[in-house]
């Protein structure tokens, strides 16, 4: 899907450059991971967020696949507390789709 693999870019590249939208969910009144403190990396089948956060919050990536028939299957990175790296890979025979999130508990 994307001809600049592989780099690492900030949410505002990653988005313009992938088409992307990266957003945020967050419970209210919680402690959340902001996409402002990630940088992005990806391939043509995966999506990794590497993620800053001083308050230890409770978060994952999830990234929607496309299927050759053009719909989406959303698939989650590994569960964080605090500052890490999660990555989600779409299945075989999928690539990446149409957004992705960075989910807060």
């Amino acid at each position: 899907m994307s001809t600049a693999r592989h780099l690492r870019l900030g949410i505002l590249a990653a988005a313009l450059a992938t088409g992307f939208a990266i957003t945020v969910a967050a419970p209210a009144a919680n402690a959340t991971v902001s996409v402002n403190n990630c940088t992005f990396s990806f391939g043509p089948t995966r999506l990794a967020a590497d993620c800053y956060d001083n308050d230890n919050s409770a978060w994952y990536l999830r990234i929607a696949c496309e299927d050759a028939r053009g719909h989406d299957h959303m698939v989650n990175g590994q569960l964080r507390n605090g500052s890490g790296i999660s990555i989600a890979q779409c299945p075989v025979n999928t690539t990446l789709g149409n957004g992705a999130t960075i989910v807060n508990l």
